[in-house]
């Protein structure tokens, strides 16, 4: 099996990273947000907490369907 990995780059240091753990879809969008730049650290921490709200967004519309769900 092959490993999958990315390298990110954070104000000229690199960081490499297993993708293996995560599924197609994240590791793809992991890709498109790092691969090939140099992130700087407030874009790295802006991307994390738009993300964060992404997630409690979603997290908020699944409650609500569920809660239309009759029992």
């Amino acid at each position: 099996m092959k490993q999958e990995s990315i390298e990110i780059r954070v104000y000229d240091k690199i960081f490499k990273l297993n993708l293996d753990t995560f599924t197609p879809e994240a590791a793809d969008e992991i890709k498109k947000t790092f691969e090939d730049q140099d992130i700087k650290l407030i874009e790295l921490i802006q991307k994390y907490l738009s993300k964060v709200q992404e997630c409690s967004e979603l997290n908020n519309q699944l409650k609500s369907l569920l809660q239309k769900i009759p029992s």
